[in-house]
Order: structure tokens, then C-alpha cells, then sequence
């Protein structure tokens, strides 16, 4: 048997069966406790196992909760009953929580406070207690949804913060032209999002529009103007133009608001430009104010111009005194037009290192007159506030005048860039153009500045600034059917017009700098406007303003964009069709993240002409060109058909009819006098035989892809210009009126005839692959030996690649005729005695090189024998004789000359791809090239000595 306690009842006895070889075992065990103590056979035995307490989970909570503890998984061993004994050991600061009931086993306590707090337990079974058992209660802040105030009165939003628990933190102010005075523009934390009770809320509160400062502008030209107001933080409002006398045409007159005012943020400023001088303060017609040719005598071209800078209004001021040689006297004319082809005046017209020849300005009707002295080429430049700056070079004459092409001006373009430098943000930043359509097609100018890059502006005189703000402007010159003549300066002959852009910024135009550098190439990007072949290379050159010249650069690649994977364009750089691996883009300096730019601007599909460039001025992307394969040039010139001389007449004795002039002569004696008085027909007004050109247009049969037939002639500063349609077997008859282009009689002058057969342009490829980017490299054919194509001829065997449909390509024959004007002899035209004369008064003139007898015969050193001197070569083929007699030096294939005004002779010695100089001594000299016809080789850098600069087959532009 066995005693046994069961918590809360009296001992009992209980018994139980068990087997005969157990029970002698139990009842010794029985008998023994039974005789332990004879004082307690009543009460329960004494060993007792303490309870185990247990305080229940952890809990986390938001303050302010009711926290419900339970203990009710606390245990006894023994099975007593048990006993709770609950407390708070540990409190947030402050709190004043309190359990509900510390001797439940499942009390509670309100979590007043955001914080820890600790219960502990302890459990007793009336004789021994348990060890203690803790539990966390984590009472978290309470979280409350933030309200909207934006636009809110700053009172109202500050009650709606603190109505939700929250707290208002710091108030900025800030300007604005959108919110009213006293109101929210923003808050922090946002409106929507929930924040602990108490967060505090900052606000930013308008303070109205911002006051700005107006700048001055006045005496700014308005593209600097409209960059300082941009600058501001202002617009640009009215922009109207008034005449001036004083400020010059573009450039701010006056402004309103005033310099000085404040005024809100973003407010216009309007502006007055002047629009040059009156119509008044133009330049006359010259035909308007030239003096009449004085009677009876024979005038040199620097007689009768002269007024053109003389006198008390000039037409061209600033001229030094004696500046205009009597005997290399020119006048150069031309007219300036704008982009829409209306006249364009004001437009400043000087020599470029000439300033002894002053200036002149355009008239109302864009024409302009210019005295120089001729015998060479001269740069003219064409200025205009506003306008892009233009250069042309016309080769003048001694003693005639000179006619240049017509020259287009044009302005900026209107969309500009701004160009941060110092952000670090962007791997790229990207300057675009305005997209430009023509009959060619659309295309668009592009420009990535890589992330570091730092541009440095040329200031006249040679000094040097930093920019970091860039605004960028991409102005195209080739545009319609007059992009040809508003080009910045006359292409090489042997470079096609194609595409040319100026590459500006707002600072550099108003510092007056002459270009900005950048550290690291910019990749310059075009569309493929006339679809030339993907891998072909991209000529490219740019055009220095003070050299006036063309001067290459490094080649561009056509690239096609096959596809935008994980966002950066996958690209066919040689034409394969096959995307490039990373050794073919790192030669070409393309990046991934250059990838990456051109997969943000662009769609698959897409081809593109890549230039990089260093250095900002105007640029131009040109292949070779040439006309169709079956062009022809024009008809040869037809012979003079100059009369003989008087004394060479046919016998007609007893008669006054000359056969050969097909002239009427009379004789009456003067009474009284060993005189008579002669006439003769031939020198009279009427006779326009000596005055009329007969011009073969065409043969019997013309080329197929000849488009039409243009004829220019140029006389005593006439131009007469007239097209004809392309057929065969056609002559026009020319009758110039006898007189110069002021109006006033001439008699003789020289007539220059320019035939121009017109064709259709077609581009040559420039060698295919290579040549990109960094120059050089891969591909064969030009591109292999030329790093810089541009203005490379390509030879035999060109594939035809592309035509622009809007230009075409001339041949040309040119040639000189003389013709009398209205009186041969003015001093007998012009005569009291109508056209009759003394026989003893005799004129002789120095320009047609004629003594007029008053007999009516005349003696002309112009038909004496011409007799022909060798003055260079040998007549063998080869190279010799620097430094030596120039008929005993060797030339190959010289392709033309020019003549220098100290009476130098300049020989474009072709085959030995070097220019030759024989000055008046007769000596000859190399003066440039190295013989080597690779061209703009490597060594063919410009800065170096002209000898050691590579030509290939310099032409008469070289000479």
C-alpha cells in the first residue's frame, strides 16, 4: 500500500493488488514509513518540490493600450495550488501605469507611456515560491496620418497639425509666383504618410514672387541680350527696332522695365534694337551721284571710282590718302541678300588685311561698291550684327572691276542649350539644333558633352577664359537653294557642298571670342539625311575665319543603330550589318554610355553621320563630288574678231567706205587752215558692231544628264546673267550698251564670259571603312591613307554613292573679249563739232593701249606681234632646279598659275604636288608641299612650315 497527497484533501489509503512475489517486498516498505515518526502519522509527508512560474510572452503594443498579462502557464510539481504574486519592475520614464490586480493570474495595466515595461511573477503553493519570471511589454509611439496643408493659410495649416497630435517644426520662406503671400508651398514629411504622434512638420511659406533686379542691356547685341535676361531668371517680351545713326544694327537701343527696377521673377523685359541707320544714312546708288566723265578726254578706272571714297560723304569712308594706285585701280561689287533672298542692308564690307581700304556699308538694295587695288585674290568680309560672319574670296583685275557671287547672311538659330559643365549628374548632356527639312530631307544637329569635359574661349588678342555655362547654339548653313551662298567661306574646288553647321555659344559671340576649345572630343551627330552607305567615313573640316580657309580634321564614321538592348544602342560601324565588338567602338572613342545617350534620342533603324570635334567654329561634313560619267564641258570660246587696223584696210581708191570695218568716213578741209575735219562711223554712239558678242551655247549634240545652260558676262561693272534650256545647236547674241555700270559712257572695256553647263551633283565614296573618330586605322582604299579626307579628290574608279537633289555642279569655259563702248574715242564723240574732229587732235589711251589719230586712224600696241617667252621648265618631266634660273628647273604637269602683286609667278606644279614661286629675278623655289601626294597626311598638320605640309595635285586654289 502507499500513502499519497493530493493538494486540497485529506491523506487516504488506498489498495492494491499485486502478485505473491511483490507483496512481502511492499509490506516492508510500509511497515517502515509507517515507523519513522510516531508524532506525525497523521500529517502529509514533508518533501515538497517548489512551483515554476511563467509570465507569458512578449508583447509589443501601441502606448496608450491595455496590456493583458497571463501567468496562467505557471506550474506546480506537486500539483498544489498556487498562488500569484504580479508587480512592474521596470517603467518608461514618467509612467504612472498600475496592474489592475497583482494577484490574478491575468492582470492588466494601461501602457501609458511609448516605452519598455517589465512584469515579473512569482507563484507560491502555500509553503515554498517560485523564482521569479519576467515578460516585455514594448509599447510603441502612436502613429498618426500626416494632413495635407499645402496652399493652406500658414494659421490654418499650423491648427491642422496639432489637432492630430503633431508638432509644427521650422517655417522657411520662400518666392513664388504661383502661391499666395502667407501660404503653404510644401511640407515635410508629405502629406498622406504616417509619423509618430508629436513629429514635428516643417513648412515652407510663400513669400510672394520673387523681385528681381533688370540688368542693363543696353548696348548688347540681342542674342546677348536675350542670354543675360534668360540668366535672370526674366523673358524676353516686345522686341521692336527703330533706325540709328550711332548704334549699331541689332544691338540694344533702350529697354523697359528700366535697368535697376525690381520686378517679379519671370517677368518680360521688352526691348529696342537698332535697326542700323536711316535708309538715309545708307550709301547712294552710286549711279545716283557719279560725276559725268569730262569731256574730251580719256579716264582711268581710278579717275572715274574715285568719288566712290572722296569727298565729303563718301560712299566708302576710311580710305588713306593715295591708298588707290592709278595703274592697279579695282572696284569690287556685290550684293547681300538674307535667308528669304530680300536685300540686306547695313551690312559692313571690308578687306580682310586691308584696313587702309576703309569700309562701305550694303545698300537698301543689298549692293555694295569698293575700291581696291586689284592684281591678287582678296578676302572680303561681310558683317552684320545678328548675322553669322562671311568671308569670299575674288581674284581683281587691274584697272576693271570685279563681281562677286551673291552672299547670303543668316541669323542664329533660335533654339539654344544650356550646358552645366560642373554637373556631375550626367554622363552626357546633349545640345540638339532646330530639325531642319529641305527637298533633301530632314535632319537635326546633336551634340554630347561627356561628363567632365571643360571648354576654353579664345578672347581677341589671344587671351584665354574658362567656361563652365555653355549656351549652345547649332546653326545650319546648308538649307534650300541658297544654303551654297551662305556658307562662311568658299569651299575647296574639290569638296562637294553637302552639310556645314555653326557651332556657337551665347558667351563666346558676346566676349567676342574667335572659338571655344574643349579638352576631349564632343561627338557631333547628324541624321543620315542623304542616305550615304553605313561604314562609310565622314569628311570633315572647319572653316578658319583668320585664315580664311577651309583646314581638315579628323574623320567622321556613317554608323547605323541596329537595335536598343538593356538600354544602349547596339551599332553597325564598317556596313556590315553586324553589331560592333568593344575594340571597333573604342577606336572610334564610342562608349556605353555614350551608347546608352544615343538609345535615349534615337530608334533602331536609325543611321547617323558621328564627327568628333575639339573645338567650336563652323563645321562641315563633305565627300568628293563630281558630275555624271557622261558630262561634258562647254563649247571652246570662238575666235576674236577683232577688224584690222586702218593702215591694213582693203584699196578703195576714191571711196570713203573702210570694206573690212564696214565703216563710213567723210573729209571737209577748214578754210583758211593747213587743217580738215574728219568723221568716221566706226566711233560714233551708233555703231554697235564693236559692241556685240556672238556666244556658241551649244553643239549639235549635248550630254543626256545636262540639266540646263547658264551664261554670265561681266562689263565695266555690269553683270548680265541668262539661262538657257539644254539643247543642242544654240548661239545668243550679246549688245552691251556702251556704258558703265554708273551709267556713264565707256569707251572700251573688257568682257568676261562665264558658260557654265549645269549637272547634277553626285558624291564619290571617300574610301569605306576606317579612318574614324581617331583617325586612321582599317578599311583600305583613301581611307587607309588619308586620316583627314576632307577636300581629298578621289580618283579613278570612285563609286557613285549619293546626289543632293538640290545642288548642282558646273563646268565652265571663261573667257576675256574687248568691246568699244557707246564712242570708241570719247574725245570725238563727245566733241562741239558732233563727232567731227581736227586732224592734228590725236588721244592716246593708256587701258585699251590705242592712239586714236584725228584723222580717224588708229595705231594699237595691242595688235603688235605678241612674242612668247619661256619663263619655267625645260619641257622634261620631272623635279629640279630649287634655288636655280626657272627655265632650267623640271615641272610635271603644272595645272595652272597666279600672279602676285610684286610680280611674282606661283605655279601649281601638280605632278610633283608642290606650289613653285619665280620671282621677277627668274629664280623658282619650292614654297609648299613635300612631294608627297598622300595629302593631308599625318604630316600635313597645319602650324608647321608650308614645305613641310603635304599637298595632293594642288589645283589653281593651291597657286
Amino acid at each position: 500500500m502507499k500513502r499519497e497527497y493530493i493538494a486540497g484533501a485529506a491523506p487516504s489509503l488506498t489498495v492494491k493488488t499485486f502478485t505473491a512475489g511483490l507483496f512481502f517486498v511492499l509490506l516492508l516498505g510500509l511497515l517502515s514509513a509507517c515507523s519513522s515518526s510516531d508524532s506525525d502519522n497523521d500529517n502529509p509527508p514533508t518533501a515538497n518540490s517548489a512551483p515554476v512560474a511563467d509570465a507569458g510572452t512578449a508583447q509589443t503594443l501601441t502606448s496608450g493600450a491595455t496590456a493583458q498579462l497571463d501567468g496562467s502557464g505557471s506550474s506546480d510539481p506537486d500539483g498544489d495550488n498556487l498562488g500569484f504574486s504580479w508587480s512592474l519592475t521596470t517603467l518608461p520614464a514618467g509612467s504612472a501605469a498600475a496592474l489592475s490586480d497583482a494577484a490574478s493570474p491575468t492582470p492588466s495595466f494601461v501602457a501609458d507611456l511609448p516605452g519598455t515595461y517589465v512584469a515579473r511573477l512569482i507563484v507560491d503553493d502555500g509553503r515554498l515560491d517560485s523564482a521569479p519570471a519576467s515578460v516585455n511589454i514594448e509599447a510603441m509611439p502612436a502613429q498618426v496620418s500626416v494632413p495635407d496643408v499645402t496652399g493652406q493659410t500658414r494659421a490654418a495649416a499650423e491648427a491642422a497639425i496639432t489637432g492630430v497630435g503633431l508638432t509644427v517644426g521650422g517655417i522657411t520662406r520662400q518666392s513664388s509666383d504661383t502661391v499666395p503671400v502667407d501660404s503653404v508651398i510644401s511640407q515635410n514629411p508629405a502629406a498622406g504618410g504616417s509619423v509618430v504622434t508629436g513629429t514635428a512638420i516643417t513648412l515652407i511659406v510663400s513669400s510672394g514672387p520673387a523681385q528681381i533686379t533688370v540688368p542693363d542691356l543696353t548696348g548688347q547685341t540681342q542674342t546677348a541680350a536675350e542670354a543675360t535676361i534668360t540668366a535672370a531668371g526674366l523673358s524676353l517680351g516686345d522686341v521692336t527696332r527703330q533706325s540709328s545713326d550711332t548704334v549699331p544694327a541689332d544691338v540694344v537701343i533702350s529697354q523697359n522695365p528700366a535697368a535697376g527696377t525690381s520686378v517679379a521673377a519671370g517677368s518680360a523685359v521688352a526691348l529696342t534694337l537698332s535697326s542700323g541707320p536711316a535708309t538715309g544714312s545708307l550709301p547712294p546708288d552710286p549711279a545716283d551721284i557719279a560725276p559725268p566723265l569730262e569731256a574730251g578726254q580719256i579716264n582711268s578706272l581710278q579717275q572715274t571710282t574715285a568719288f566712290l571714297y572722296s569727298g565729303a560723304n563718301p560712299i566708302q569712308t576710311g580710305v588713306a590718302p593715295d591708298t588707290i594706285e592709278l595703274k592697279r585701280a579695282a572696284v569690287l561689287r556685290g550684293r547681300v541678300l538674307d535667308r528669304d533672298d530680300a536685300p540686306l542692308s547695313g551690312v559692313t564690307i571690308t578687306v580682310k588685311d586691308h584696313p587702309e581700304f576703309g569700309q562701305t556699308l550694303s545698300r537698301a538694295d543689298g549692293m555694295f561698291d569698293m575700291a581696291v587695288n586689284g592684281g591678287g585674290l582678296l578676302t572680303v568680309n561681310y558683317q552684320k550684327t545678328g548675322y553669322l560672319p562671311v568671308q569670299r574670296q575674288i581674284d581683281t583685275p587691274w584697272n576693271d572691276f570685279a563681281s562677286s557671287e551673291d552672299v547670303v547672311m543668316i541669323p542664329l538659330d533660335e533654339q539654344v542649350t544650356t550646358i552645366d559643365l560642373t554637373d556631375t549628374t550626367q554622363a552626357f548632356q546633349v545640345a540638339r539644333g532646330k530639325p531642319v527639312t529641305d527637298v533633301d530631307g530632314t535632319r537635326q544637329a546633336t551634340l554630347l558633352f561627356p561628363l567632365g569635359a571643360t571648354a576654353t574661349m579664345t578672347l581677341p588678342g589671344g587671351g584665354t577664359q574658362a567656361l563652365s555655362t555653355l549656351n549652345v547654339r547649332a546653326t545650319e548653313y546648308t538649307i534650300g537653294d541658297n544654303g551654297p551662298q551662305a556658307m562662311p567661306g568658299e569651299l575647296p574646288a574639290t569638296s562637294a557642298y553637302t552639310y556645314a553647321v555653326e557651332l556657337s555659344v551665347d558667351e563666346a559671340i558676346a566676349a567676342g571670342a574667335t572659338r571655344v576649345d574643349f579638352d576631349q572630343p564632343i561627338p557631333f551627330y547628324v541624321d543620315n539625311f542623304l542616305d550615304f552607305p553605313v561604314g562609310e567615313i565622314v569628311p570633315a573640316g572647319w572653316y578658319d575665319r583668320e585664315k580664311a580657309a577651309w583646314v581638315p580634321s579628323d574623320n567622321g564614321r556613317v554608323i547605323g543603330i541596329l537595335a536598343i538592348t538593356d538600354g544602349k544602342a547596339e551599332l553597325d560601324v564598317d556596313g556590315s550589318g553586324n553589331v560592333a565588338d568593344a575594340q571597333a567602338l573604342a577606336d572610334l572613342g564610342i562608349t556605353d554610355a555614350e551608347r546608352a545617350r544615343l538609345a535615349e534620342l534615337y530608334v533602331a533603324g536609325k543611321s547617323l553621320w558621328r564627327t568628333p570635334i575639339t573645338h567650336f567654329t563652323p563645321w562641315d561634313c563633305n565627300w568628293p563630288w563630281g558630275p555624271p560619267p557622261d558630262a561634258a564641258p562647254p563649247p571652246p570660246p570662238p575666235p576674236p574678231n577683232d577688224p584690222p587696223p586702218d593702215e591694213d584696210e582693203d584699196e578703195c581708191p576714191g571711196c570713203i567706205i573702210q570694206p573690212q570695218s564696214q565703216s563710213l568716213g567723210e573729209e571737209l578741209p577748214v578754210t583758211g587752215t593747213p587743217f580738215s575735219l574728219h568723221y568716221q562711223s566706226e566711233r560714233m554712239p551708233g555703231n554697235k558692231a564693236a559692241r556685240t558678242l556672238t556666244i556658241p551655247l551649244s553643239g549639235d549634240t549635248v550630254p543626256g544628264s545636262l540639266q540646263g545652260i547658264e551664261l554670265t558676262i561681266q562689263v565695266a561693272g555690269q553683270e548680265f546673267k541668262q539661262s538657257f534650256p539644254a539643247m543642242p545647236d544654240q548661239n545668243h547674241t550679246f549688245i552691251w550698251d556702251g556704258k558703265d555700270v554708273y551709267g556713264r559712257p565707256v569707251h572700251l572695256a573688257n568682257a568676261t564670259i562665264i558658260l557654265d553647263y549645269r549637272y547634277r551633283l553626285v558624291y564619290y565614296g571617300a574610301g569605306g571603312g576606317g579612318g574614324g573618330g581617331g583617325g586612321g586605322g582599317g578599311g583600305g582604299g583613301v581611307a587607309a591613307v588619308f586620316q583627314r579626307a576632307f577636300a581629298q579628290a578621289t580618283q579613278g574608279g570612285a563609286t557613285v554613292i549619293g546626289n543632293r537633289r538640290s545642288q548642282a555642279i558646273e563646268t565652265r569655259q571663261k573667257w576675256q573679249r574687248t568691246l568699244k563702248g557707246i564712242a570708241e574715242a570719247p574725245h570725238l564723240a563727245s566733241s562741239a563739232l558732233g563727232g567731227w574732229n581736227l586732224d592734228i587732235h590725236h588721244a592716246y589711251s593708256s587701258t585699251a593701249k590705242t592712239l586714236y589719230r584725228g584723222d580717224g586712224s588708229v595705231r594699237s600696241a595691242r595688235n603688235m606681234n605678241n612674242i612668247i617667252t619661256t619663263v619655267a621648265g625645260t619641257g622634261s618631266r620631272g623635279y629640279s632646279g630649287d634655288g636655280g634660273p626657272a627655265d632650267q628647273a623640271e615641272l610635271n604637269i603644272p595645272s595652272d598659275v597666279a600672279i602676285d602683286s610684286d610680280g611674282s609667278l606661283y605655279i601649281a606644279d601638280s605632278q610633283n604636288h608642290r606650289i613653285r614661286r619665280v620671282t621677277p629675278d627668274g629664280i623658282i623655289a619650292t614654297v609648299a608641299g613635300t612631294g608627297d601626294g598622300r595629302g593631308y597626311t599625318v604630316v600635313g598638320t597645319d602650324g608647321i612650315l608650308a614645305t613641310s605640309a603635304g599637298l595632293s595635285f594642288p589645283p589653281r586654289s593651291s597657286a
